[in-house]
């Protein structure tokens, strides 16, 4: 390593200089005290444990913690979601959302799963559009089969 225009090398013998490998990925904080209001853009991972309003657009994962909270627009590759979200979560790859989470709005990803215990209130969209369709232009129809009204339920009282 020149220092000032140096070109002798100083890296001590006992330390190695790193490879052409790459190093981690960052992962940016929101800590829990943290409120953040506005458009928030980064290329690598995005871990909220405080309060965002906005949009967040992430070029990794974004991950809410249990105590995170965003009221807004996400826009990610992959989200792993264990706080709350109220508005769009849009994922190219795939949505987790664990059992503390709580998702109220739309979701739209190639692929979602939800952890028992979840709370999931809103509309969910996965794949392209020709793989949301239940049911291609070709096939056959089939009738619809009767439904019988439902008998009546007896409510019982801990009374």
């Amino acid at each position: 390593m020149p220092i000032f225009g140096n070109n002798q090398d100083v890296t001590p013998s006992n330390q190695t200089r790193p490879s052409n490998s790459q190093s981690p990925p960052a992962v940016n904080i929101i800590a829990p005290e943290a409120k953040v209001e506005g458009t928030i853009r980064t290329a690598s991972d995005l871990r909220v444990s405080g309060y965002v309003k906005g949009t967040v657009h992430v070029d990794g994962c974004c991950h809410v913690s249990p105590e995170g909270y965003i009221e807004g627009s996400v826009f990610s590759v992959n989200a792993r979601i264990a706080g709350h979200i109220s508005g769009e979560l849009q994922a190219t790859e795939r949505v987790f959302l664990a059992s503390s989470a709580k998702m109220d709005g739309t979701i739209r990803s190639a692929r979602l799963i939800v952890e028992e215990g979840a709370s999931f209130n809103g509309e969910s969209r996965m794949g392209e559009r020709s793989q949301i369709v239940s049911r291609r232009d070709d096939a056959p129809d089939v009738p619809a089969m009767p439904v019988e009204p439902a008998e009546q339920l007896e409510v019982l009282s801990n009374d």
